[in-house]
């Protein structure tokens, strides 16, 4: 077993099966299944590197956003530089009834983001561009998402992949590319990891 690593992290499963859309046109990918599913495995891997990992929420319906980044600010209370949340969702250019165009992967961080979550962020996307040399890179952005925005913490959220672009789906059914995804996050966070607490 690997040493126990000082920084923790906290998974925060897209959505859930309750939340209307949120999948592709043809009903063949759930953004939410997919999310708990790389969810389970990074928090795996991560367990095996030493790392405690937590969940805003470990059931398979929405629980409310403001419910999520009160879980994770609870997690991380008195201790915020120690944790550090991610929440992995895949991206939507339309409403989800057709077929559009847009590709690639992004990394949102708050607005009033902290230098910690623009580090990691920025480490996230370096490993995305390494893995996935191809795929269109749309860099770190900024919005008020309530999970990363309301979460005391340093916090992502990660675009990955257009859920309503056809190409795109397909990979996101490839066990060869969610393995990478899986192994970009993990790496990610070893490097941020290595970089806070030496």
């Amino acid at each position: 077993m690997a040493e126990k690593r000082k920084l923790k992290v906290i998974l925060d499963p897209a959505h859930g099966s309750d939340t209307a859309g949120k999948c592709s046109p043809d009903k063949s990918h759930f953004e939410w299944k997919w999310s708990r599913e790389r969810c389970k495995k990074i928090k795996q891997l991560l367990q095996e590197q030493g790392f405690s990992v937590y969940y805003t929420n470990d059931g398979d319906t929405e629980i409310g956003l403001t419910k999520r980044a009160t879980s994770a600010n609870t997690l991380c209370k008195g201790k915020e530089g120690e944790f550090l949340l991610i929440s992995p969702h895949n991206n939507a250019a339309g409403m989800g009834d057709k077929w559009m165009t847009a590709t690639g992967f992004s990394v949102y961080v708050a607005n009033t983001a902290s230098s910690n979550s623009k580090s990691f962020a920025n480490i996230l996307l370096d490993e995305f561009k390494y893995f996935f040399p191809k795929v269109k890179n749309r860099g770190l952005l900024q919005a008020n998402f309530t999970v990363i925005s309301a979460t005391n913490c340093p916090a992502v959220l990660i675009e990955f992949l257009f859920q309503d672009n056809k190409e795109e789906v397909e990979m996101l059914k490839k066990l060869t590319v969610n393995d990478k995804f899986e192994e970009s996050v993990v790496y990610a966070v070893m490097k941020y990891n290595k970089k806070i607490f030496g």
